[in-house]
């Protein structure tokens, strides 16, 4: 298997469709590298999900951040402020938009992956019932090859008798 790309790189989403994908002319190949493409995507979505998590307190980080700022400003000019308005201020400020931001994006990354990995579990299962369907195709042609091979014997044996 040649080096993956990871999910912050070009390409990445015609890497995951041509890795999802089952060539049913090259089985052995995709039950080879189910495995081993399930354990890679399966870090990817760790990797995204610990992201995510970090996104999520640095929007925390920012939140009182501001918090104690706008409380600050408040307190300097004497002005009395509500928890509303400071929830608001908060609310508009660019940081906390940008953070915010930046948690959806990683949030987004994070499902697509745990749905990737939904993607493999029923690859996997496909690839079971295609290798179970082949089996039982495999099976009933050697069935009928030896019920031929058996009524050619019979025929020769008669034929032997009855001369």
């Amino acid at each position: 298997m040649s080096k993956k790309l990871t999910v912050d790189e070009e390409g990445f989403a015609e890497q995951l469709m041509a890795d999802v994908a089952i060539n049913p002319n090259d089985l052995d190949s995709a039950y080879i590298e189910q495995a081993s493409l399930f354990a890679f995507y399966a870090e990817q979505s760790r990797l995204a999900s610990k992201k995510m998590d970090n996104f999520k307190l640095r929007i925390d980080a920012v939140e009182a951040e501001l918090d104690k700022q706008f409380r600050d400003e408040a307190v300097g000019s004497g002005s009395k402020v509500t928890e509303k308005a400071i929830e608001q201020a908060i609310g508009r400020d660019p940081k906390y938009v940008k953070a915010v931001m930046s948690y959806n994006d990683a949030k987004a990354t994070a499902q697509m992956l745990r749905d990737v990995l939904d993607a493999f579990k029923n690859r996997k299962d496909m690839l079971i019932c295609i290798g179970n369907d082949r089996r039982s195709e495999f099976n009933a042609t050697r069935m009928h090859l030896n019920e031929d091979q058996l009524t050619t014997r019979r025929k020769e044996a008669f034929k032997k008798e009855a001369a």
